[in-house]
């Protein structure tokens, strides 16, 4: 008779070992966890960053629309006649509503005109360069007179940081989403 070599055939002792070890339920839950933590911490930094986003929006367009009350009574274009120090003192307008938070000064640009045909009936289209980052060449600053129409267009360029769901929401390149407030008033009689 030839005898079983330990290798092919278990002992009965290991074999209960064995069976216990597979009913046994202890950290079970912490197995589960291991399981669900991923995605869920994943999902939780892609909502922080959507809200993220909604909240930088509704401040830059606080901070616009607060700024652009300054062209639109003409204190701005009293203060000074000079067009660069009117640009400088409207973006800084903006920056300090905004709490200068979020990188404000290198990552804000604005295009401030004045409309000879009335009031636009579309907004017009982001200017990009051939690589798709936005295009500011073009921009300008004309706060205008009194009872001229002016169209003020915000732009603040947002860096996302989830991986995966910024992807989608990234309209420029470099994992930036482009940020617009735009607000078209007529000035007042100053």
């Amino acid at each position: 008779m030839a005898r079983a070599t330990p290798n092919l055939r278990w002992r009965k002792a290991d074999r209960r070992t064995f069976s216990a070890f597979l009913r046994a339920e202890d950290g079970v839950s912490a197995v589960e966890f291991a399981f669900v933590a991923g995605p869920f911490f994943f999902l939780l930094i892609g909502i922080m960053e959507i809200c993220m986003i909604f909240l930088v929006s509704t401040i830059l367009e606080y901070g616009a629309r607060e700024a652009a009350r300054d062209i639109r009574t003409g204190s701005l274009q009293a203060s000074t006649s000079v067009v660069a120090d009117q640009q400088t003192s409207f973006e800084t307008e903006i920056c300090d509503r905004m709490l200068n938070l979020f990188n404000c000064a290198t990552a804000l640009s604005v295009d401030v005109r004045t409309s000879p045909t009335g009031f636009p009936t579309a907004q017009d289209v982001v200017p990009r360069n051939p690589d798709g980052s936005l295009d500011t060449s073009a921009f300008g600053f004309d706060a205008g007179g009194r009872d001229d129409i002016v169209i003020v267009n915000v732009y603040y360029e947002w860096g996302l940081i989830t991986p995966v769901i910024s992807a989608p929401m990234a309209n420029l390149p470099n994992n930036t989403r482009l940020l617009l407030s735009s607000q078209a008033f007529r000035n007042e009689p100053f």
